[in-house]
């Protein structure tokens, strides 16, 4: 998806854009689309996770051992 960069006022916000949506692309959208998403979001999630534990863990061996 694209990024755009945006800039508000906050004290008005009236300067905040309206949002927009691709309502072709939100009704081809199907159960099993969203299902693949989540499977895939899910899967990456325990990526990262089990990233974040071995990174410990080898800090913590590298504490422990003998110069």
């Amino acid at each position: 998806m694209k990024t755009v960069k945006i800039s508000i006022a906050p004290e008005n916000p009236a300067s905040l854009p309206e949002g927009r949506v691709d309502f072709n692309r939100l009704d081809a959208t199907s159960e099993q689309d969203i299902a693949a998403q989540q499977h895939i979001d899910k899967t990456n999630a325990m990526l990262d996770a089990a990233k974040v534990v071995m990174e410990h863990c080898d800090s913590q061996i590298r504490n422990t051992q003998p110069y």
